[in-house]
């Protein structure tokens, strides 16, 4: 009985591996013909652009070879030869230069003489006193003609038909600026079409002018009337405005609060792109417009709009926490002076400290001091000036060169990286300790300045192998495999398992940060303590930055990170289906040098080894400085106009044995995680 149960097991094992050795094998191929078509896309696009770029130059060197001709003939030089690009070859003869130039005059002549035929049949048959009588019955006249084309109007200039010619045409073609040509071929036909349309145009015109008698009388008396002089507003006169025929509503300070009009090339009235059959709608649609307005003075509404800013700080948990946090409190009620409305901050105990106080007339939002005097605007307030300085780790006296760390049987070294939008956002070096039941991950900051590019920028630019390389020669450790993974994936990962639990050491609140929650805006906030967080959640915490820098965001990264690890090492036997789900949407997101079966055997070898989390930082051994003044020297004295550059971090002392030394002693167990 065991051996059929034995037997069995090893069929489903059997069986599952070839299963997932199908998908594996099934993803690699459709990544790597999705690479090939890739390629070649990208092949044939440079292609194009080399050629299009040569032929440019052709261009350009044709030219400047005509013009040293020309030079050279004022100068009465003789002409200098200048070699001549080949021309693609083709099964015909080549000709000639010098005869295709007088195959082209030749060419020239022939349009020209069509031209010229056309342009006398055409005078001649605008002219024929049978054209001439039949726009004169119909009370039209002749205006511009420009070569091959003629015009109609009447006598207030209104365009009412246009004939055109055409050299390689013995017909003409008419048309209203209305409806699209026909072809005519005679007077006769030339006049059926003229009395056909001539009607339906005059009655579009008279149309189109009683709007516009309308336009010009439609705030004279009514319901708009009354709300234009209740709220001191005035009509501006008629203007064309394209097809459009616009009057302006304007307040008593000469601001148009919106247009109305006619569409003369509809022939009805316009507003806010809408049609309406008569003046009486549109007069309730512009007075309901109106009445939707905030009519107030415009210094009013600012000063309103900087004042309900403040307020709504009042609405946002994340904000009151960080006052409570701060032992301040903020006032609902301003005071208030000629030029601000204080609403001051202040302690528990009613110790003003300062305020934000709005001006008035403007709306600008400052930051006063104790005694209302200006300490910034925040306009400007977000503008970095300094970071904090921490005490860094102690440093051997000879670090001397260390050589690349040599691993036992069996540990393995990976890079982990998270991408947002493209962008890599997260690099962690994770390190399985195959002798014992140990884990390390340690975050390497994405604006470590290595052989003068952030690290970030490698795997964009030179694909997961360079920069395997680069992070193996800046930490010494022997990195051999990747996995690239899209945030959005760790989203999904969470949710697929119900969501993972953490616990906050202390609040996580991200002025930078907004966030929706039941319809309402407000800043990120998280109570320090015990939480449950689904996919959504987990992502706003892994990418808050909080302390305005990395750091803190890394190690928030790696804790969400082992609480995914526990909550997949939970998992029973019953849940196949889940671990199914789980590795789909990881083919969807993740790209990786891993089979699916090496992912598996690692994950069952090392689901109970205890983790521990590290974080490269200037609390340790880096300090940050700006590229321009790491170029020119950190001691260079600059002015405030200088550009410093991209913001950067580098090892103490810029010896890269430091990063290599401190993960010696992470993986010796000598710093505690």
């Amino acid at each position: 009985m065991k051996q059929k149960i034995l037997i069995i097991i090893m069929i489903s094992v059997a069986l599952g591996s070839m299963l997932f050795s199908h998908l594996w094998m099934n993803r690699r191929f459709n990544l790597l013909q999705q690479s090939i078509r890739d390629r070649d896309t990208v092949m044939r696009t440079q292609d194009d652009r080399d050629a299009q770029t040569m032929d440019q130059l052709k261009q350009a060197v044709l030219l400047l070879t005509q013009d040293s001709h020309l030079f050279r003939q004022y100068l009465q030089l003789p002409p200098q030869s200048f070699p001549n690009f080949e021309e693609e070859k083709t099964d015909q003869p080549e000709t000639p230069r010098t005869n295709q130039i007088f195959f082209k005059a030749l060419d020239t002549l022939v349009k020209q003489r069509a031209t010229e035929e056309a342009m006398i049949r055409f005078y001649s048959f605008i002219s024929d006193s049978d054209v001439s009588a039949l726009f004169k019955r119909v009370g039209l006249e002749k205006g511009e003609q420009d070569g091959l084309s003629a015009r109609w109007h009447d006598s207030q200039g209104r365009l009412y038909f246009i004939l055109t010619a055409a050299p390689d045409k013995q017909g003409y073609q008419v048309k209203t600026p209305f409806t699209s040509g026909k072809e005519v071929n005679s007077v006769q036909e030339l006049e059926r079409f003229v009395m056909d349309h001539d009607i339906e145009i005059k009655t579009f015109y008279e149309r189109v002018k009683g709007l516009l008698d309308n336009l010009n009388s439609i705030q004279q008396t009514g319901e708009l009337s009354d709300i234009l002089r209740a709220h001191n507003l005035t009509l501006g006169t008629p203007k064309e405005r394209g097809d459009r025929t616009e009057r302006d509503v304007v307040d008593s300070q000469g601001r148009i609060l919106l247009s109305f009009g006619i569409d003369r090339s509809e022939a009805e009235w316009s507003f806010k792109g809408k049609r309406y059959p008569n003046a009486l709608e549109l007069s309730r649609a512009v007075i309901e417009s109106l009445e939707g307005l905030d009519l107030r003075p415009e210094e009013q509404i600012q000063t309103e709009q900087g004042s309900l800013e403040i307020l709504r700080l009042l609405d946002d948990d994340g904000f009151m926490a960080y006052l409570k946090q701060s032992g301040l409190k903020l006032s609902e009620i301003p005071r208030e002076d000629l030029y601000y409305l204080y609403y001051d901050l202040s302690t528990l105990q009613d110790y003003r400290i300062g305020s934000f106080a709005v001006q008035k007339n403007v709306g600008e939002i400052y930051l006063m001091d104790k005694d209302d005097v200006i300490i910034t605007s925040l306009k400007t307030l977000g503008i970095q000036t300094g970071l904090p300085v921490k005490k860094k780790a102690a440093l051997p006296t000879d670090l001397g060169n260390l050589p690349p760390l040599s691993l036992g049987k069996g540990d393995k070294s990976f890079l982990l990286i998270g991408a947002n939008e493209g962008n890599t956002d997260t690099i962690m070096v994770v390190h399985l300790d195959n002798s014992g039941n140990n884990g390390t991950i340690v975050s390497v900051p994405r604006d470590l300045y290595f052989k003068g590019r952030k690290i970030n920028t490698i795997y964009p630019l030179y694909g997961p192998e360079e920069l395997k390389k680069t992070i193996s020669e800046i930490t010494g450790l022997p990195i051999e495999r990747y996995m690239y993974i899209d945030m959005f994936a760790f989203a999904d990962v969470v949710d697929l398992l119900g969501g993972i639990d953490i616990v906050l050491k202390e609040p996580l609140i991200d002025p930078t940060y907004v966030v929706k929650n039941d319809g309402r805006w407000s800043t990120l906030h998280y109570e320090a303590g015990p939480h449950h967080l689904g996919g959504v959640e987990s992502l706003r915490i892994a990418r808050s930055r909080h302390t305005s820098d990395d750091f803190g965001r890394a190690e928030r990264q790696q804790m969400l990170l082992i609480a995914l690890k526990e909550k997949i090492s939970g998992m029973n036997a019953g849940s196949f289906s889940k671990v199914t789900d789980l590795i789909n949407v990881l083919m969807n997101y993740v790209r990786t040098d891993f089979s699916v079966l090496e992912l598996m055997s690692i994950f069952t070898h090392h689901r109970d080894n205890d983790i521990r989390s590290y974080v490269l930082s200037w609390d340790n051994v880096l300090y940050h400085t700006y590229s321009n003044l790491y170029l020119l020297g950190n001691d260079v004295e600059v002015d405030e106009n200088f550009n410093k550059g991209a913001w950067i971090m580098l090892p103490l002392n810029n010896d890269w044995n430091v990063i290599r030394w401190y993960i010696r002693d992470i993986l010796a167990g000598e710093r505690d995680g």
